[in-house]
């Protein structure tokens, strides 16, 4: 099964109402050794239980990144001609803020985090540090700290971990074992 058949898979089976453990151990079959890039695999779509819980933090988020695609490209539409380059970047963390807003809607693996980051490299860019000390210049760097903030946190909410535990079995032959199993919270 490829890598994009198996995430559908998984996508599947975690909208239909399944448990990450449940969908993980249907997957992995009766192996010995943990797959952690299944167990990823699976950490990575959120359960529908924790969809609902975050879901208003989830429409939040993507309304500031409708409202950071705007102003960047907005800015970028209302550029005189001969184009600027120093214009350029905010054409292209419009399209990025886009681009996160489709896949945070999507709720792709780690979308979230892609948003945060996004958010963060463009406060730190020195074209949106406030230049005064009135509102109008620090409004947008507000604005993209909330974003960077509110998606990191939902990222670690939304795809809570797993833990690898160690335990006993029998092997074939009767003897006792020790083996890696993947443990979800959910």
């Amino acid at each position: 099964m490829t890598t994009g058949e198996q995430r559908k898979l998984i996508r599947n089976k975690i909208e239909s109402g399944a448990s990450p453990q449940q969908v993980y151990d249907e997957l992995h079959g009766p192996g010995n050794a943990a797959d952690e890039k299944l167990a990823d695999a699976v950490r990575y779509m959120p359960t529908m239980e924790r969809r609902a819980k975050y879901r208003t933090g989830h429409y939040v988020l993507m309304g500031l990144l409708l409202l950071a695609a705007g102003w960047n490209l907005s800015a970028w539409a209302y550029v005189q001609k001969p184009v600027n380059i120093s214009m350029v970047p905010m054409a292209i963390f419009g399209l990025g803020y886009l681009t996160a807003l489709f896949a945070v809607a999507k709720y792709w693996r780690r979308a979230h985090a892609y948003a945060s980051l996004l958010a963060f490299l463009e406060v730190m860019q020195s074209r949106n540090l406030p230049q005064a000390t009135d509102a109008t210049g620090l409004l947008p760097v507000l604005l993209l700290g909330a974003t960077a903030v509110l998606a990191m946190w939902l990222q670690r909410e939304l795809t809570p971990d797993y833990i690898l535990l160690k335990e006993h079995y029998k092997n074939a032959d009767g003897q006792a074992r020790m083996r890696r199993v993947v443990r979800f919270g959910d």
